[in-house]
């Protein structure tokens, strides 16, 4: 995981002020105020979505770089003055001019900007003033302040109208709790002091090179208290330490405070008279204008998550953003203060939902579902959670759905809820007081002396609503009619007939009638109002509750009930493809959606469909079982007809002349609660209806041996959910959910029984958990070994560990279930074999695993463990329809099954686990009592210096410590640990091939050669491994420095394992390398230039430059690419993945190796028809078994056969997608001996390695 610590951002600015030398002589003038006084008035043209994160090199070409993002060109004309902020000094360059073509002309450094002000946090606003030439500008700025960065053109910039700016994008967090802060003062040692004419904050957090802003402050004898990481007091702030920011009209002061090194919390002193207006924020200015916005709304719900600033990207593990898939949004920074609740919604299932990030935006910790509070559930599903934000914590971004982007809400200090939600969407729709009683209204009109009338029956009137002067009365919907109220004193006694003249309009609705106000007068004290008998059902009446047609079609269908006993849902999951249908008719199999089966529609039917988030299309039309075309939401026969709170909505299709069926669309996230109705109306009500009566109908399992248990699946990609609706769920999580249980699904994509994957093995899987509990243990596995071919072996005669050869899948299987009862001794235990695969597989042994099942049920066998067999399971072959053409519906790359697929396994699953305690009611663990061991967190020790330890929190209990290369770290046994012969092992990750871990026990030092774990940072994939043997006492000091030429390794937690009297140490474990020849070499991703093939004929290939200086291929639709595999590439399963653009909506690439056709439906990278190389799409095209010498070739097919490739990428199917461009052909020690020699060498290095750490 990258860090951006301090010395990163500082080496960025050495190594942008190597590309220009600087000459900086600022003249730098005080905020008098001029120019921009307001942030409404500030034109900013730096649009953060269409920035490049990194700088230009002198070519204008970009480099990747964590530290600084830049602008889009920027239109200028000689004789502009342009203006940027927040800006830092001592910057190589701050900007690069273009002529009219948008050719590189010069990079501006510092001796080409003047520093007009200095701002109060220590940045500046810088100017450039446009000479002739110059038509164009990109303008480079600190990732740090890339939210807020503002580039004006002929616009003069003040402190006072960026504060404005900033807080109109970024509302105002005020840090003062009014509730917590007490009423006195601190002495200097911290201790309190009642006093009434003062208030002091609680403890704020902060973060050293914060700039905390706090108002209205009079003068005072000091202005805070700082406090260390301990909450000792270590300096008394007095107006020395604070900066005036601004004298407001009432004489009080707005200061500003920079917390220095060494200050973790600071508490706020400030006068009684102001303790209810007092304002603290941190890194967000504060004005007298900022302050007055701030009080207007403070009690009014906030929503942090601003989507025009949120970007169509997610997170890598290093805090980048990826932008390789559209599916996700990522918030802007958003400011937090630890003890701080977050509150989100709507939320559906994914795999983590934010980024922490420390006082100086350095990423810390990933979020997934574990670390959040449900707080509700909403009726379409999604969810409202709760997080409440960690110590350290002082930045957040929020990654949401594609689909609610428009509809997200995150919330600070301010609870979510239903009614919240719907309040915020839709005003008071959902909360307006209907006053018209239809139940109390009488069918008749009222005369002039106010008696009723039924002489006709065309009217009802309301009874007597109580009003008062100055009321405003709506009411709808209403037609032309003689008069519409009567008006009463307060005795009742008639006043006036009030006719049309006396209303106003307030809108015309879409059916005619209108919406009407009257404003009552003087003396009026009740009135009856006469609606047209048509509308009496729907009428509504409101005092000052405004009304809108848009509030009243949101208000009756809130209060429509509906039928939902009565409802069909034609929507059958079972039988519906996880995809879609193209706009040819053609099935794609696509995670993200499923499609239902063909539903017989007639002329004039109205079907409706929930919960439908914003898509492409809803359903596809067939006339005669011929493909008739697509519907979307401009077709005017689909209307929307509700919105669920969550963010989706129900359409309501009317069926035209001609059609006779539809498939309906759906996103795979509603699978389990997608309804489809023909002439049912669907409501929001009836909706959440029909799914309660159908949760009540679930069977009570509260009466099985499953019931509320704790278990622990563990197995490879399929055991995992790799290809369902949501990954990690699978069998593990449907039955979890079924029996309320506790239930953690540790597969890992890709892992193997044997040593077949290297590091990545089940046994670590298990390993993982051993400081929980579990009643189960659930194995999966053997499909990865069959793929590999590994050897089956044979079955020991013993229990013994060191009788079992885990290079065969016999010994590995031993070797798995020793372990699974060490660490689990109170569990019951079970293994499913897997499904049989197609005969015409041809991966590995995967289309005859035979050998393998029979040993997996002879070994279990002998170690009394419950087996499932669903390979030689008939009934389930034929239910996943095998060796036939419809398998892919349910099993779409013939391996891993889909949503659809699981739902089929899972049953099986949960009947055999039923059966699973009985099974081993009276099994005896075969394996002996485990050895006591001593658990040392990594962060725990000493380190030398101190200030090169790097630590972060990549899960919610686990903290790392990184940066052994750079120290020593100590750790010292205390006095009460047992001497003995004990077994060191550490619990890491490491991601390269040459780093050696130095180990000193009481002086001698062993070097110890550590194997990688995965081909990235991936903590999932981290082992538990054994370093070394010694002889210990209380006292005995223990020493780790790495070294090698590649000495970065990340460290959770060392183990002391006693040993047992005559056992030898076992140098064969995961972590302890002892050079073995056969351990499974590491794959790296494998990039491959479009223009590196053999184009057959040669003479078709089209080739390009983007504007970012690379070569792309064209041409693909007239021949075909062949690459061909280098004999040092190393066999196994890669993704296959290409960076490119096409607009066009039906191309197709025909991918063939070794003589196999796979056809790929191209998504198109932007559907403005426009071949822009600034919206390439990064993304898997397919899943490929590659070996050394096989041939890729590429064909592109399709009625728009057109696309532009700029690169392929081979990743391995264990390891994440690298950054767009990061993908490498050299082993990674040659690349970086090779960047050393380069120009810029010395930037990638520094940030490969910093990824390391």
């Amino acid at each position: 995981m990258t860090r951006i610590s301090k010395k990163f951002r500082r080496f960025t600015a050495c190594l942008l002020a190597a590309v220009m030398v600087l000459c900086i002589a600022p003249t730098i003038s005080a905020d008098t105020g001029a120019g921009s006084g307001s942030g409404a008035a500030i034109t900013n043209v730096y649009d953060k979505s269409k920035a490049y994160g990194g700088f230009l090199d002198g070519s204008g070409n970009g480099v990747f770089h964590l530290g600084h993002y830049t602008s889009d060109f920027i239109a200028v004309s000689a004789g502009d003055v342009v203006r940027m902020a927040p800006s830092v000094s001592g910057q190589g360059y701050y900007l690069m001019t273009f002529d009219t073509n948008k050719a590189v002309l010069e990079m501006v450094g510092g001796g080409g900007v003047t520093a007009e002000l200095a701002l109060s946090d220590g940045t500046f606003v810088y100017a450039y003033t446009v000479p002739a030439g110059v038509s164009y500008v990109r303008v480079v700025n600190s990732s740090f302040y890339n939210d807020k960065f503002v580039v004006t053109v002929n616009q003069t910039l003040s402190e006072k109208a960026l504060a404005g700016y900033f807080a109109s994008v970024d509302p105002i967090v005020n840090l003062y709790k009014k509730d917590k802060a007490q009423n006195g003062y601190l002495n200097p040692d911290g201790s309190f002091v009642d006093y009434a004419e003062h208030y002091t904050s609680d403890y704020i957090a902060v973060s050293a090179g914060e700039t905390i802003y706090m108002a209205p402050h009079t003068a005072q004898g000091y202005y805070l208290l700082a406090f260390d990481a301990d909450k000792n007091a270590v300096a008394q702030v007095d107006a020395a330490g604070v900066s005036l920011v601004e004298t407001m009209s009432d004489g009080t002061f707005i200061y500003a405070y920079s917390v220095p090194a060494g200050v973790s919390y600071i508490r706020v002193t400030n006068r009684a008279a102001h303790h209810d207006k007092f304002v603290i924020t941190a890194n967000q200015p504060l004005t007298e204008a900022v302050l007055s916005d701030y009080y207007k709304t403070e009690n009014k719900l906030v929503n942090r998550f601003n989507k025009t600033r949120a970007v169509n990207a997610f997170l890598n593990g290093d805090g980048s953003e990826n932008y390789s898939f559209d599916g996700h949004y990522t918030s802007s920074f958003i400011t937090v203060r630890p003890g701080d609740v977050l509150y989100m919604a709507p939320c559906v299932d994914q795999g983590y939902f934010m980024m922490t990030f420390d006082g100086t935006k350095t990423p810390m910790q990933m979020v997934v579902k574990d670390g959040l509070t449900l707080v509700e559930t909403m009726s379409d599903g999604t969810a409202v959670y709760a997080y409440t934000i960690p110590d350290g914590v002082f930045y957040i971004r929020i990654v949401d759905t594609a689909a609610y982007n428009d509809k997200f809400v995150a919330t600070i200090n301010q609870p979510l809820s239903v009614e919240i939600l719907s309040q915020y969407y839709y005003g008071d729709t959902a909360s307006i007081k209907n006053l018209y009683d239809k139940d109390k209204a009488v069918n008749a009109f009222l005369d002039a002396d106010g008696s009723e009338n039924y002489s006709w029956n065309g009217h009802y009137t309301s009874e007597y609503i109580a009003v008062k002067s100055g009321d405003v009365l709506y009411m709808a919907p209403c037609v032309d009619q003689g008069y519409f109220m009567m008006t009463f004193d307060g005795a009742k006694t008639p006043m006036q007939m009030v006719v049309k003249d006396g209303l106003t309009l307030v809108e015309t609705m879409s059916d005619g009638t209108a919406v009407y106000a009257y404003a009552v007068p003087d003396g009026v004290s009740y009135v009856r109002v006469v609606n047209t008998a048509a509308y009496n059902d729907k009428f509504v009446i409101t005092i000052n509750e405004s009304l809108s047609e848009k509030v009243l079609t949101e208000y009756w269908a809130s209060q429509d009930d509906g039928d939902a006993s009565a409802l069909v849902n034609l929507y059958e999951k079972t039988t519906a493809f996880n995809g879609f249908i193209d706009a040819e008719g053609n099935k794609v199999n696509y995670a993200n959606h499923y499609t239902s089966d063909f539903i017989e529609v007639a002329a004039g039917d109205v079907l409706y469909m929930a919960p439908c988030p914003a898509q492409g299309y809803y359903l596809a039309t067939y006339k005669g079982g011929a493909f008739a075309g697509l519907v979307d939401a401009s077709n005017a026969a689909l209307k929307k007809v509700g919105d669920f709170t969550g963010g989706t909505s129900i359409y309501a299709y009317t069926v035209p002349e001609g059609v006779t069926s539809v498939r309906v669309s759906n996103t795979a996230a509603y699978n389990d609660r997608f309804m489809i109705t023909r002439n049912q109306k669907l409501t929001t009500k009836n909706f959440a209806a029909y799914w309660a009566a159908m949760d009540a109908q679930k069977p009570d399992m509260s009466g099985s041996v499953l019931w509320e248990k704790a278990v622990l699946f563990s197995g490879d990609s399929i055991s995992y959910g790799a290809g369902d609706s949501i990954g990690g769920r699978a069998w593990g999580g449907r039955i979890g959910d079924l029996y309320s249980m506790d239930w953690i699904n540790a597969s890992i994509s890709g892992a193997s029984v044997s040593t077949a994957r290297g590091a990545n093995r089940m046994i670590n899987q298990l390993a993982r958990h051993t400081n929980k509990t579990f009643d189960y243990v659930i194995l999966h596995g053997g499909t990865n070994d069959a793929w590999e071919k590994t050897p089956i072996g044979k079955m020991s005669d013993s229990f013994d560990l060191k009788s079992f050869d885990n290079k065969t899948f016999a010994g590995g299987l031993e070797e798995l279930l020793y372990y699974a009862h060490q660490y689990y001794r109170s569990a019951k235990f079970g293994y499913i074999i897997n499904f049989r695969f197609n005969d015409d597989l041809t991966i590995g042994y995967l289309n005859n695993m035979k050998e393998y099942v029979d040993m997996t049920k002879k070994i279990c066998d002998k170690w009394g463990v419950p087996y499932l067999d669903l390979y030689s399971n008939e009934e389930l072959s034929a239910k996943l329809k095998l060796n036939t053409p419809d398998h892919t519906d349910l099993v779409p790359d013939n391996i891993h099954p889909n949503h659809l697929g699981y739902e089929i396994i899972t049953p099986y699953v949960a009947a055999w686990m039923e059966t699973v305690v009985a099974a081993q009611a009276e099994k005896e663990n075969p394996t002996p009592e485990p050895m006591p061991y001593v658990i040392i967190e990594a962060e725990s020790g000493r380190f030398t210096p101190e200030d090169k330890v790097e630590k972060y929190t990549p899960y919610t209990d686990c903290v790392v410590v990184s940066g052994f290369q750079n120290m020593k770290a100590t750790y010292t046994l205390g006095q009460d640990f047992e001497e003995g012969r004990y077994r060191l092992s550490a619990y890491y990750v490491s991601a390269v091939q040459d780093c050696v871990l130095n180990v000193t026990v009481n002086g001698k030092t062993t070097a110890i050669k550590i194997r990688p774990t995965s081909n990235d940072w991936d903590w999932s994939m981290a082992v538990l491994g054994d370093l070394l043997a010694a002889e210990l006492k209380a006292g005995d000091v223990i020493e780790l420095e790495t070294t090698g030429s590649m000495p970065w390794i990340q460290i959770d937690y060392l183990r002391l394992t006693r040993m047992r009297d005559g056992e030898e140490f076992d140098t064969t474990g995961d972590g302890d390398n002892t050079g073995d020849e056969d351990t499974k070499p590491v794959r790296n991703a494998v990039k491959i230039e479009a223009e590196s093939g053999v184009f057959t004929p040669a003479d078709k290939k089209e080739m390009g430059t983007s504007g970012q200086g690379n070569t792309w291929i064209s041409g693909f639709q007239n021949m075909t690419a062949s690459y061909k595999l280098g004999a040092d590439f190393i066999a196994g399963e890669y993704r296959l993945n290409a960076l490119y653009v096409t607009p066009v909506d039906d191309c197709k690439l025909a991918i063939t190796v070794n003589g196999v056709t796979k056809a790929v439906s191209i998504a198109p990278s932007d559907n403005a028809d426009a071949w822009d190389w600034n919206k390439a799409k990064y993304r898997t095209l397919t899943i490929l078994n590659l070996k050394p010498g096989d041939t890729i070739e590429i064909k592109a097919t399709g009625t728009k056969p057109w696309i532009q490739i700029d690169y392929f990428q081979l990743v391995p199917t264990d390891m994440n997608d690298p950054i767009p461009g990061t993908g490498d052909t050299l082993p990674l020690k040659a690349l970086l001996a090779a960047l050393a020699a380069s120009a810029v060498g010395a930037a990638v290095i520094f940030s490969r390695r910093k990824r390391f750490l």
